[in-house]
C-alpha cells in the first residue's frame, strides 16, 4: 500500500477529492497524515475524516521541524499546496517524493498562487488554459511536469470564474492519474484522453463515469 501526505494551507479541495476517489476506485492507497501551516478547511476536513493531523509553523529560513515531523509519518509521496518554498533537506528526503499540483500550463504563471492563474491568462488573452502536476523542486514551479490538462477558451462569452470548476475538476484528474500509475499495481486499463472539454496527457488509467454532477457537487459539501 502507498501511503500518501498532504501539506496544505487552504480549503482541501483536492485532498477531500483524493480521499473519496480512493474509496470509490477501491485504490490500495491510504492518505496517512495532514499537515497544515495555519487553521484551514483542510484540517477541519481531515479532523472529521479521521485523517491524524499536524499543524506547524513553517519557516522560510528554519524548516527543521517539518522535516523531523515527514521523516516521522514517513510518506511515500508529498502532495504539497502550502504557499512556501520547501528547503532542499526536505524535497531530498530519502524514498519520499514530492509533487505539486498547479492551476496553469507550466511554465506560464509559475510562481501564482490558486485560481489567480486564470485571471491572468484572461488579461494576457490566453487562448488555452490548464493544470499541471509535477515534482517539487529547489525553484518555484519548476521541477519536471507529470502531468497536464487544458481547454480552450472563449473570453468574450466567458468570465475567468466560469472556467475555475472545470480547471479544478481537470488538475484532481492529472492528480489521480499520477497517484495511480506511482501506485503500480493499481493502474485500470481503461485510458481517457478527454473529459467533457478538457484534454489530458498522459491519458487517465481510470473511467470518469462516476465522477458526474452530482459527485462533484458532494465535494463542495
Amino acid at each position: 500500500m502507498k501511503e500518501i501526505l498532504f501539506l496544505v494551507s487552504g480549503n482541501g479541495g483536492t485532498l477531500k477529492f483524493i480521499n473519496q476517489a480512493i474509496r470509490m476506485l477501491n485504490l490500495n492507497v491510504k492518505i496517512k497524515a495532514v499537515i497544515s501551516d495555519r487553521e484551514c478547511g483542510a484540517i477541519k476536513f481531515s479532523n472529521n475524516n479521521n485523517i491524524p493531523t499536524h499543524k506547524i509553523i513553517i519557516k522560510q529560513n528554519n524548516q527543521v521541524k517539518l522535516q523531523e515531523l515527514i521523516e516521522m509519518i514517513s510518506p511515500d509521496l508529498v502532495i504539497t499546496n502550502i504557499h512556501k518554498i520547501l528547503k532542499p533537506e526536505i524535497i531530498n528526503i530519502k524514498d519520499v517524493k514530492f509533487i505539486n499540483l498547479h492551476y496553469s500550463l507550466l511554465p506560464a504563471y509559475s510562481g501564482i498562487i490558486g485560481m489567480k492563474t486564470i485571471d491572468e491568462a484572461k488579461k494576457d488573452n490566453s487562448m488555452f488554459i490548464g493544470a499541471t502536476i509535477h515534482y517539487v523542486s529547489e525553484k518555484v514551479d519548476d521541477g519536471h511536469i507529470l502531468g497536464q490538462c487544458s481547454t480552450s477558451v472563449d473570453w468574450l462569452n466567458n468570465t475567468a470564474d466560469a472556467y475555475y470548476n472545470i480547471i479544478f475538476q481537470g488538475s484532481c484528474f492529472i492528480l489521480l492519474n499520477y497517484i495511480i500509475t506511482f501506485s503500480f499495481s493499481e493502474k485500470i486499463e481503461k485510458k481517457v484522453s478527454r473529459f467533457n472539454n478538457l484534454l489530458f496527457n498522459p491519458s487517465l488509467h481510470f473511467s470518469t463515469s462516476q465522477f458526474n454532477s452530482y459527485f462533484w457537487n458532494k465535494l463542495k459539501d
